[in-house]
């Protein structure tokens, strides 16, 4: 059964199952069709997630917000061919042709003639 928002059920009213109730107070205002049910919990299940996406980010501090921004444009920016932004400071990065990780000074014997 459902109750339709800003209907008042007087109390002691028992709603049947597969009736849609609306008004003040409720009547019944139509039989529900078949699978509206399963869509209704559907529906109401993906609200729940949404809610729960929506308090994840309004507990964010202004630093949380300032850097998904960035790691968002970089996202948007870098192409995917490229080395990816490490985050982590302790994340390794593999060694390139033997020259060290991307964004590290690399040490061949260009830059240091006596190797």
């Amino acid at each position: 059964a459902v109750v339709m928002p800003g209907a008042i059920v007087t109390p002691g009213t028992e709603i049947p199952k597969g009736e849609v109730w609306g008004g003040a107070p409720a009547k019944m205002v139509r039989k529900m069709e078949e699978g509206e049910a399963e869509a209704l919990l559907r529906e109401s299940q993906e609200v729940m997630e949404m809610a729960a996406i929506h308090a994840e980010e309004c507990a964010k501090d202004y630093e949380e917000v300032y850097h998904d921004e960035q790691l968002y444009i970089d996202y948007k920016e870098r192409d995917k061919n490229y080395f990816q932004r490490v985050d982590d400071p302790k994340q390794t990065v593999d060694d390139v042709l033997g020259m060290g990780g991307p964004g590290e000074i690399f040490t061949t014997t260009i830059q240091d003639p006596k190797k």
